[in-house]
């Protein structure tokens, strides 16, 4: 190859780095848009690939976000928990229980997914909620001590447990109670701020 020719190389090569075309769609194409934010051109490349990326891809993407803790991510792992593959629902919901919730939308969102029909995601959402010690879900968790999923009643009771210290038993009647008991402390304890 002559002098010439390796320049010429050289260049295209070049030019073609420096272009923002983006790779073939991976599960690490996200990440690397990722490291540009706050460019919006970054921010628009990320909602077009999970707009484009099937369930799987999407999935892998998520597991990619939280394996190297991208918490920049949070608001598209919100997005994805309203997505119709299980998958993908269940990859935000491990990885926003690592990060913490993005918005009070998305907590929301979480505390429904508790009663979802997938036994997988409502133990996953139980979890995700119990990480983030957020007692706004109880009564949701304690309807499910009742599933007829026992995976389901073990993760609602571990999720009992872990946001009141201690285990109140199998029966929804007494977490109901405590519960209920829990409230009133609080409103007690904030009624002089409301007057």
């Amino acid at each position: 190859m002559t002098r010439a020719s390796m320049l010429l190389l050289a260049m295209s090569l070049g030019a073609l780095a420096a272009m923002e075309v983006a790779p073939q769609s991976t599960a690490a194409e996200p990440i690397a848009w990722l490291e540009r934010l706050p460019d919006p051109k970054a921010k628009a490349r990320i909602d077009q690939w999970f707009a484009s990326a099937d369930g799987l891809q999407r999935s892998a993407a998520i597991h990619a976000i939280a394996t190297a803790h991208r918490r920049e991510a949070r608001p598209w792992l919100a997005a994805s928990l309203t997505a119709r593959e299980p998958l993908v629902v269940l990859s935000s919901l491990r990885a926003l229980a690592e990060f913490g919730s993005p918005s009070a939308e998305s907590t929301t969102t979480v505390i429904g997914l508790v009663l979802h029909p997938d036994a997988q995601v409502a133990g996953a959402a139980m979890r995700c909620l119990a990480s983030w010690q957020e007692h706004r879900a109880v009564p949701a968790v304690v309807r499910q001590l009742a599933s007829h999923d026992e995976g389901v009643v073990r993760a609602a009771r571990a999720t009992l447990i872990k946001l009141r210290g201690d285990d109140l038993g199998p029966t929804p009647a007494a977490w109901q109670t405590w519960h209920a008991e829990e409230r009133e402390a609080l409103n007690a304890q904030f009624a002089p701020l409301r007057a």
